[in-house]
C-alpha cells in the first residue's frame, strides 16, 4: 500500500512486508541471540549471518556507538 501511494518519479519498493516480518520472527529464536543489541537488515542473508555469528560476535561487529564529550 505505502509503494502505491508514492509520487509516479519515486522508486517502487521492491521488499514484500513478509520478508520484514519472517525476519522479526527469526529474530526472536535462540538462533539470531548474537545479533542481540546489534544492527541487522531484514534483506541481509541469514545463512551468511549465522557462517559469521562468531567472528560478529568476537570482533563486536555491528554495533552503533554514540560518544559525548
Amino acid at each position: 500500500e505505502l509503494a502505491k501511494r508514492l509520487p509516479d518519479n519515486m522508486f517502487v519498493l521492491e521488499d514484500k512486508p513478509e520478508l520484514a516480518a519472517g525476519y522479526c520472527v527469526w529474530l526472536t529464536t535462540d538462533e539470531a541471540d548474537f545479533l542481540r543489541g546489534r544492527y541487522s537488515d531484514c534483506t541481509w542473508d541469514v545463512t551468511e549471518l549465522l557462517k559469521n555469528a562468531k567472528m560478529i560476535v568476537d570482533m563486536d561487529l555491528l554495533k552503533e556507538e554514540v560518544k559525548m564529550g
